[in-house]
């Protein structure tokens, strides 16, 4: 099963935990490797906007994926074996 909190543990830089922002240049960014809750469509850790018009099941589909990282199961399109990228190390 996944523990959430586990990806939101991680330190803050001395910039946000101030309340200062830091100008950073985007030459100096390294690239980080993404880890996905569901393979190429949520990553782990970032933002995700569902957004739509109405009736077209965002909050359907919010509480299928609570449902399935509250029980471990597998995303839709995903089995358990190709499930496990998502799973921490």
């Amino acid at each position: 099963m996944i523990d959430p909190t586990s990806y939101f543990q991680q330190p803050r830089p001395h910039s946000l935990a101030s309340g200062v922002p830091e100008v950073v240049r985007l030459d100096t960014v390294k690239p980080a490797r993404v880890k996905w809750l569901w393979n190429q469509r949520l990553a782990l850790g970032k933002l995700t906007l569902i957004a739509g018009d109405p009736g077209l099941g965002k909050s359907f589909l919010t509480l299928d994926l609570a449902a399935r990282v509250s029980t471990g199961r597998a995303m839709p399109g995903e089995n358990s074996d190709t499930s496990d990228n998502r799973r921490p190390p």
